[in-house]
């Protein structure tokens, strides 16, 4: 075998050290490589977290901005209702326009179609009472509006005029003692009575049995005379407001009246909800705002 000369062994063994010092740096650096992406992995991971929460949070916020002004919007409409029933309710010379409550009533539907868009279903449920509400007060207004404002007269205006104060709290016991007489009959007789535009000819009809409401009805006309003679109400007024005592269950007036503090309870209960929900303060990821939408 050949020896090996000092110089050769020499050579090699510099060569083997360079070897394992090349490869004991590739191996920190692969160390350092690794640990280097491990914390830029989770600083991306960290910027992605913020940025997805800042997202969320804008997102709510104009959210809440959108919804904020439908809930508004809707709520001055509604407040808007209300004011003109309160003219509705004085007369027709409130309401030179003659429009009414329907202009209103479209008003407010216009404006809950945009919170039918922003939600949540709490608070649409909660202004889908108010518009039921309004819905049923127009009705009964259209309905009725000649009898709610002869009504309204002898209330409020007899009470008014000189030595009438009394006579017309006598004319107003009168028509309800006329209502109590008509709710006491049976069920078909009211009906008769409801159907027929002629009332004598619905008491002929009906004989004997007609006599009590056939004297309840003469009391409170003569009750409604002074009235009018004075103006106070037209004779076709006169006669509304007797056939409304002696066919309804309820004064017109009155029935409205409800109606309306239903509006207004159902807008107090807007308000609450309103103001419970845009107060709540509980950032949402788009994932979890997605699937409530859904």
């Amino acid at each position: 075998m050949p020896t090996m000369s000092p110089e050769v062994f020499t050579a090699i063994a510099t060569l083997s050290g360079v070897g394992l010092g090349i490869a004991g740096a590739l191996g920190a650096a692969r160390i350092q490589a690794r640990g280097s992406h491990a914390q830029a992995d989770a600083t991306f991971r960290a910027a992605e977290t913020t940025a997805t929460t800042q997202y969320a949070a804008l997102l709510q916020q104009q959210n809440r901005e959108a919804q904020r002004a439908a809930y508004r919007a809707f709520l001055s409409e509604a407040r808007q209702f209300i004011r003109d029933w309160e003219r509705a309710r004085v007369g027709r010379h409130a309401w030179p326009e003659g429009t009414y409550l329907k202009d209103s009533l479209h008003r407010l539907m216009t404006a809950l179609s945009t919170v039918e868009l922003e939600g949540p279903s709490p608070i649409l449920a909660n202004a889908n009472e108010i518009a039921e509400a309004a819905k049923k007060l127009t009705a009964k207004f259209d309905l009725r509006e000649n009898i709610v404002w002869a009504w309204r007269r002898v209330r409020e205006e007899g009470m008014r005029v000189e030595g009438m104060s009394e006579r017309a709290a006598r004319a107003v016991a009168a028509l309800e003692a006329l209502r109590v007489v008509s709710q006491e009959t049976l069920p078909v007789q009211r009906r008769m009575m409801a159907g027929s535009r002629d009332l004598e000819n619905a008491w002929r009809r009906l004989g004997d049995l007609a006599d009590p409401w056939r004297e309840a009805y003469a009391q409170a006309s003569r009750m409604l005379e002074p009235f009018r003679t004075l103006g106070i109400i037209e004779p076709n007024e006169m006669q509304q407001l007797l056939r409304d005592a002696a066919v309804h269950p309820q004064p017109a007036d009155l029935a409205c009246h409800q109606l309306a503090g239903e509006l207004n309870r159902a807008v107090l209960h807007f308000v609450g909800a309103a103001r419970e929900h845009l107060g709540r303060v509980h950032p949402e990821t788009p994932h979890s705002s997605a699937g409530d939408a859904a």
